[in-house]
């Protein structure tokens, strides 16, 4: 098998640019111990945390109008060839801490809401002192 002369010259160029460039990287990460010190201390001074996330997630469905399911559930009414529904989910978590006490929560809700029906609702997942 014959190799285009180009390629042999843009792999010879590759293999001398590529570990010039990651013996240059290499002295771009300088971490000083006091950064990380800093950084430790202001974690630790902290006696309390908030997190959580939120989600949203739409959803598209599709019906075949010639099921006989379809037809049991949507007799009366014509409800279209697709249907949305949109879920949003939250999630917190706190915690706080004084001397010997400590308190955590994790909260959850969520909420859907669609062409065919809507639901919420709101749990406390965890939560102790």
């Amino acid at each position: 098998m014959k190799a285009a002369p180009g390629a042999a010259a843009a792999l010879l160029l590759w293999a001398v640019l590529v570990p010039a460039g990651a013996l240059r990287a290499q002295g771009t990460d300088d971490i000083r111990l006091e950064d990380i010190e800093k950084e430790i201390a202001r974690t630790v001074e902290r006696p309390y945390s908030l997190g959580g996330f939120l989600e949203f997630q739409p959803t598209l469905f599709g019906f075949d109008r010639d099921a006989a399911f379809h037809r049991l559930r949507f007799l009366d009414g014509d409800e279209g060839a697709t249907a949305a529904q949109y879920d949003f989910e939250l999630r917190l978590e706190g915690s706080y801490r004084k001397s010997i006490f400590s308190l955590f929560a994790r909260a959850d809700a969520l909420t859907t809401q669609g062409d065919l029906d809507s639901e919420s609702r709101i749990e406390l997942l965890e939560g102790f002192a």
